[in-house]
């Protein structure tokens, strides 16, 4: 097997981020980049942990310990630390070649 980091655009994460946010809040909205979590979109710290659960279940990172996470105010941080967890994760896949004979 080798590793290399799978690449998450923007768009990506910010198409999670309005599925979560439907979920979470109950309601249907487009999220900016530039939208704070608390004052635009009315984040509680319930509703936070929600977010950060989820999140961490659908990129397969570490937010709940990570400081930069706990310290975003906006979607575009939220969008930022995300992309930085995925970029310096490995991810194992699986390779191609056959495996020789014997080895």
């Amino acid at each position: 097997m080798t590793t290399h980091p799978v690449p998450v655009t923007e768009a990506d994460v910010m198409s999670a981020l309005e599925a979560i946010f439907l979920e979470i809040k109950r309601v249907r909205r487009e999220l900016r980049p530039e939208d704070h979590l608390v004052q635009d979109l009315d984040i509680d710290s319930l509703a936070a942990l929600e977010l950060m659960i989820a999140l961490e279940a659908r990129f397969s990172v570490n937010l709940l310990n990570d400081p930069r996470a706990s310290a975003v105010a906006t979607v575009a941080e939220l969008v930022d630390v995300i992309r930085r967890q995925v970029a310096s994760a490995p991810h194992k896949v699986a390779s191609t070649r056959s495996p020789r004979p014997g080895a």
